[in-house]
């Protein structure tokens, strides 16, 4: 005859929660899984378009594609709307003028000192204050959620931008 090993409250109690362990981890592959599965049907999906649609523009547009280069919508603001950044109300500024205005900044900058690869935060600090009459504390809470995009070098003390290129 067999003896049962006798179990202690405490080794009962971790006993349930490992088996609700296991439990939670089978279902979170099951999840998982199931996600998996709808990404991949959306790529297939995404796969077709883009076959589809390079079909398309490879047969019917075929002349065009020669030339696409004047379709290609340009990211750098022209030196027209570089002009146009004026600012009126200088304790409230649009997110949209903040973006014109920085692209405005690296311009002169750019424009000022063609060797340059990088603008300190202090610059732009100072040029706000100086051409445009805006004081703020920080570049970074004025520009909030538009320097995430650009790499920085430096620290605390003398942060600056890497200037895009073009």
């Amino acid at each position: 005859m067999q003896t049962q090993r006798a179990f202690t409250i405490d080794e009962l109690r971790e006993f349930r929660d490992l088996k609700k362990r296991l439990s939670d981890a089978y279902s979170k592959r099951m999840d998982i899984s199931l996600k998996f599965a709808e990404l991949y049907e959306i790529d297939e999906k995404n796969e077709a378009e883009i076959e589809k649609l390079t079909a398309l523009l490879e047969s019917s547009f075929e002349e065009l594609g020669k030339v696409e280069d004047l379709f290609a919508a340009s990211e750098n603001p022209t030196d027209a709307e570089l002009a146009e950044v004026k600012i009126e109300d200088t304790d409230y500024v649009k997110k949209e003028t903040k973006g014109k205005l920085l692209k405005k900044i690296f311009a002169d900058y750019q424009t000022a000192n063609p060797k340059a690869t990088t603008i300190s935060y202090k610059h732009i600090k100072e040029t706000l204050k100086r051409e445009y009459s805006i004081e703020c504390k920080s570049i970074a809470n004025f520009f909030v959620g538009m320097l995430d995009g650009y790499e920085t070098e430096g620290g605390n003390r003398n942060k600056a931008i890497v200037l895009p290129k073009g």
